[in-house]
């Protein structure tokens, strides 16, 4: 399973951030996607880009733009598939990429430091965040923030979140709390606004996140002025987390 890794053209930034695409995409077609982001942040980051684990028909907006970049890959399994399940050829998709990343790296400084996902890849991305949390994945690198652009966050996911922490006696006043410094990028005319919202609000404390919101449906910025929002955000909580000074 290809990584993909783009930086500045000169030495690469030693700070990388996991990306991981919305469902029916690719690495390929997300590095396009966040293209104007990724230049507002090229000095900072370098991307390392994963495919999902799972086949997958074409997204919304997918085609005909990007026909020629096929196959298209998901993070979730078909309808009736447990969190739980997924979890699994997430967890494997990952896994695979941040070690073939490594393999590859020559500057002994160069460290995973965030993850930041689209769509169904933000929601990939926040159940790889509860598991780091919970000691589950002890090979990733710590996760020190994280960016969930349009969150497609559904009950099965908040179910999901809530039994596993009763389960590990980690319920807060009912809430299954992510406590990883996050910045939530919000689309004012995306579909899946609410459930974003609900995101924040049953599973972060105040203090641990901060939103944007750009004017757009569910897609990655594009206008300069949400991406130089959106970067600046991200540089914000770079710097909150001590990822960059």
């Amino acid at each position: 399973m290809p990584t993909h890794v783009t930086s500045s053209p000169s030495k690469p930034p030693s700070k990388a951030i996991l990306c991981l695409h919305g469902t029916g995409c690719s690495a390929d077609i997300f590095r396009v996607q966040v293209s104007k982001l990724r230049f507002h942040l090229r000095n900072d980051f370098q991307f390392i880009f994963v495919n999902g684990p799972l086949p997958a028909a074409p997204g919304p907006g997918v085609l005909p733009l990007f026909s020629h970049l096929s196959a298209f890959y998901g993070w979730f399994g078909a309808k009736g598939d447990s969190v739980e399940h997924s979890l699994v050829d997430i967890t494997y998709a990952v896994r695979s990429a941040v070690d073939d990343w490594k393999s590859m790296q020559q500057d002994p400084d160069a460290e995973i430091m965030a993850i930041m996902g689209f769509s169904e890849g933000a929601l990939a991305a926040t159940m790889m965040l509860w598991q780091q949390q919970h000691g589950l994945v002890p090979w990733l690198p710590k996760l020190r923030f994280a960016v969930l652009i349009c969150c497609f966050f559904p009950d099965e996911a908040a179910l999901y979140l809530k039994a596993d922490a009763a389960a590990r006696g980690a319920l807060e006043e009912e809430r299954a709390l992510l406590k990883t410094p996050t910045l939530h990028v919000h689309g004012s005319k995306d579909f899946c606004l609410q459930r974003a919202r609900k995101l924040i609000k049953y599973h972060y404390e105040a203090k641990d996140t901060a939103t944007v919101m750009c004017e757009m449906g569910h897609v990655c910025p594009v206008r300069k002025e949400d991406c130089v929002n959106v970067a600046n955000g991200v540089l914000k909580l770079a710097r909150e987390t001590a990822v960059i000074r």
